[in-house]
């Protein structure tokens, strides 16, 4: 990806289920929208995501990043064993 895409990339919608991290969180970011869970609505407003939460979450994230044909970036190590690699 070129830097001017990077550019243009913007931080529309964040997912927290703690509140303390979501306001820290928008702080960082105006004209966000701020979920609790991932839902349709925020599938509805995203292209790409990127999971960064503990490890034995990644797989269930991704994956239904996946069935809504989003693009995924998980942060390491993708799961928690080799089974949930597979």
């Amino acid at each position: 990806m070129s830097d001017a895409k990077l550019l243009k990339t913007k931080v529309t919608a964040v997912v927290d289920p703690i509140e303390e991290r979501r306001k820290l969180i928008s702080k960082e970011f105006s004209n966000c929208t701020y979920y609790i869970s991932i839902d349709e609505n925020f599938l509805n407003q995203i292209d790409a995501g990127i999971i960064c939460t503990p490890p034995n979450t990644h797989v269930d994230l991704a994956s239904v990043l996946l069935k809504y044909n989003k693009h995924v970036l998980v942060e390491k190590p993708l799961a928690d064993s080799l089974a949930g690699v597979n």
